[in-house]
């Protein structure tokens, strides 16, 4: 098993949890508090999904001529925005 080495955020204790943790929560050993779990999604992963919705585009187009030009707009600028937190990530 691959492990994470976390610090809990409420006592000194210092644990290991499962790397499919990441970017979770996990409960301290010691005081039984949830504790942030550094890390997350890889940050290519989220560059090469964002990249995708916002240069697919088809989904775009068909929403906003579908669902009107404010649905296609909100939908343009999530991916937008996608895009540039997995370009702050990397």
């Amino acid at each position: 098993m691959s492990s994470r080495h976390v610090l809990c955020e409420h006592c000194p204790e210092e644990f290991d949890v499962a790397k499919s943790l990441q970017g979770g929560l996990a409960n301290c050993p010691n005081c039984g508090k949830a504790t942030a779990v550094p890390g997350g999604p890889e940050a290519l992963f989220i560059l090469a999904v964002s990249l995708g919705v916002l240069l697919g585009g088809g989904a775009t187009w068909l929403i906003w001529i579908s669902a009107g030009a404010t649905a296609g707009l909100i939908t343009a600028g999530c991916a937008l925005v996608g895009l540039l937190i997995a370009i702050a990530a990397s």
